[in-house]
């Protein structure tokens, strides 16, 4: 569900729970930095849990309970209607442990730290089947360790709204 006008500078809050083979929790927190301000704050947080099975020789070996949890904190700038520019850091934390399975002891885990640029462009005339406008998103990461930059990535995505033939 999607919360707006929390405070007097207009903030709003979206949550997300699904239930099922695949878990996913969401929070997120937009804060203008003042009353019709472009600026804003944002801070979320995201836990994805799902199974997935291991195989050697074509026969499962075993299952895996694989959880990833990202916590963003990040500035930004809103483009009006059309999207925003957000820019900030983020911490993923990747959990895979043996869903059942007596000879694996423990699982493994791995945390990493990242800077994050998004870039989100939306002029879609509805979320649900658009038939007109597009929506354009860049994100840009770089994970770091000791102030070393290891590897960065950028991930673009688009999707149009087209109407093929009449409705109904």
């Amino acid at each position: 569900g999607s919360f707006t006008a929390l405070n007097a500078w207009g903030a709003e809050a979206r949550v997300l729970l699904r239930l099922g083979s695949r878990t996913t929790f969401m929070g997120e927190w937009w804060q203008p930095l003042g009353v019709g301000s472009p600026l804003f704050a944002v801070g979320s947080w995201v836990r994805d849990a799902n199974t997935s099975d291991v195989y050697l020789d074509g026969d499962r070996a075993s299952r895996l309970r694989v959880a990833v949890t990202e916590t963003r904190l990040g500035a930004g700038i809103s483009l009006g209607r059309a999207g925003n520019l957000q820019l900030g850091l983020k911490r993923t934390r990747l959990n895979a442990k043996p869903y059942f399975d007596a000879q694996w002891t423990s699982g493994s885990t791995s945390v990493a730290a990242q800077g994050y640029a998004q870039l989100r462009l939306d002029t879609l005339d509805s979320v649900t089947f658009p038939t007109r406008g597009a929506l354009i998103q860049a994100d840009w990461n770089s994970r770091s360790t000791a102030g070393a930059v290891r590897a960065a990535e950028l991930e673009l995505r688009g999707l149009a709204g087209v109407r093929v033939g009449p409705w109904g």
